[in-house]
C-alpha cells in the first residue's frame, strides 16, 4: 500500500508509511473507542465481545479456559 502511494502520489517512502500508519492507527483507535469504523465501498468493522469458553487441545486431550476477547465482526 505505501509503494503504491509512493508511485502515484510522488510521496518519499517515509511519507507514504507514514500515511499507511496513520490511516491504520486511525482505524485502530475508532475501533477501541467502541465506535464503528465505515470504510464506504468497503465495510463496515464492529467490534463484538466474545464470551471465555471451555476448549481443549486436541493433541492431549487436556481441557483450559479459552479467554473472551474483542473480534471484528
Amino acid at each position: 500500500m505505501a509503494d503504491h502511494l509512493l508511485d502515484t502520489l510522488g510521496l518519499t517512502r517515509k511519507g507514504s508509511q507514514a500515511l499507511v500508519e496513520a490511516f491504520f492507527n486511525g482505524i485502530m483507535q475508532t475501533l477501541a473507542s467502541g465506535e464503528d469504523m465505515k470504510l464506504s465501498g468497503f465495510r463496515i468493522f464492529t467490534l463484538r465481545a466474545k464470551h471465555a469458553r471451555p476448549g481443549r487441545n486436541p493433541k492431549t486431550l487436556s481441557g483450559s479456559v479459552i479467554y473472551g476477547l474483542d473480534r471484528n465482526k
